[in-house]
């Protein structure tokens, strides 16, 4: 017997494909994003873009820029200067003390 998958939501492959364009670089860091257009190149209807954009507005990966709309985040230079200090010391991740 087959074990059962759960299928993803609309919301959650939209979300999948716009983390995967934004990681891969091809949409880019301060690039607006227009939902219309999103909405048509994954073939999906506007409210699991407007949700998938606001998780990853959630994680830090959009910016609302105003009237303008959203933009890709840019890259903190700083996120990666942490990589190795975290790589080192993973008890950071739970600590209280920012300086452990």
């Amino acid at each position: 017997m087959r074990s059962i998958r759960n299928k993803k939501s609309l919301v959650e492959e939209t979300y999948d494909s716009l983390l995967a364009a934004i990681t891969s670089g091809e949409l880019g860091p301060g690039e607006r994003l227009n939902q219309d257009q999103l909405a048509e190149q994954l073939n999906v209807s506007r409210q699991p873009v407007n949700s998938a954009i606001a998780i990853l507005k959630a994680n830090g990966l959009l910016h609302d820029n105003g009237k303008r709309g959203v933009i890709v985040a840019p890259i903190d230079p700083q996120y990666f200067v942490n990589i190795p200090r975290l790589l080192q010391n993973p008890k950071i991740l739970v600590s209280d003390d920012p300086e452990a």
